[in-house]
């Protein structure tokens, strides 16, 4: 009978042991990875990426890590690496909505136009997405790359629908009115777009005297 407890004593520290070493180790993972991100966000890919992926060592079931692990390697210019960690993201939370934006960007480096349009419009459709406007932008900007610019004008005008001073919305109308020939709209979207970013008077300019 004491031969029992001292056995299921020794079993109790050791499954203590075992937490304490688990706790630990999750601790030291969130570190490096809250380290790589604000490596990212200074712009020292390398180092993040250093960082990034000695926490994925200590767990690799993070969706957080893996879609920071995904941005890095974008930043980088590895879109098809992106693409892997992004995807590891969302099988690890089908819901996560931010690692399905950046797969659809990723898509986009990589002009895979229909699977981005596919991944956007899933994103854009999600009703606890906070900025739309993105997805529908990143849309309009495939379907300008394969040239179907009717469709392109539609979501663009969706995002602006959504945020009327969009930039990347505006610019990108502006481009594919000047690509349909549009060129009194091409010039209108472009103004504007000097209005509420007055970094693009230059283009504005450009378009006036190219038109």
């Amino acid at each position: 009978m004491r031969k029992n407890r001292i056995l299921w004593a020794a079993c109790a520290l050791l499954l203590v042991a075992c937490a304490a070493d688990r706790t630990d180790l999750r601790k030291r993972e969130v570190a490096y990875r809250d380290l790589g991100k604000q490596y990212y966000l200074a712009g020292d890919f390398t180092s993040a990426l250093k960082y990034l992926l000695e926490a994925e060592k200590m767990n690799s079931d993070d969706h957080i890590l893996q879609n920071y692990l995904g941005q890095v390697y974008l930043a980088k210019s590895k879109p098809e690496l992106a693409v892997n960690h992004f995807k590891q993201a969302l099988q690890l939370k089908p819901d996560y909505a931010v690692a399905k934006n950046n797969l659809g960007v990723a898509y986009l480096k990589e002009q895979k136009y229909d699977e981005a349009i596919a991944v956007f419009k899933e994103v854009s459709g999600d009703l606890l997405y906070a900025t739309p406007h993105y997805p529908l932008t990143n849309i309009g900007y495939a379907y300008y790359m394969k040239k179907d610019y009717k469709e392109a004008e539609s979501y663009y005008q969706k995002a602006l629908e959504l945020e009327p001073r969009f930039p990347l919305a505006l610019r990108g109308l502006g481009r594919t009115y000047l690509a349909m020939g549009k060129k009194d709209e091409a010039i209108a979207a472009h103004k504007k777009l000097a209005e509420v970013d007055p970094v693009w008077k230059w283009w504005y300019g450009y378009m006036l005297a190219i038109t």
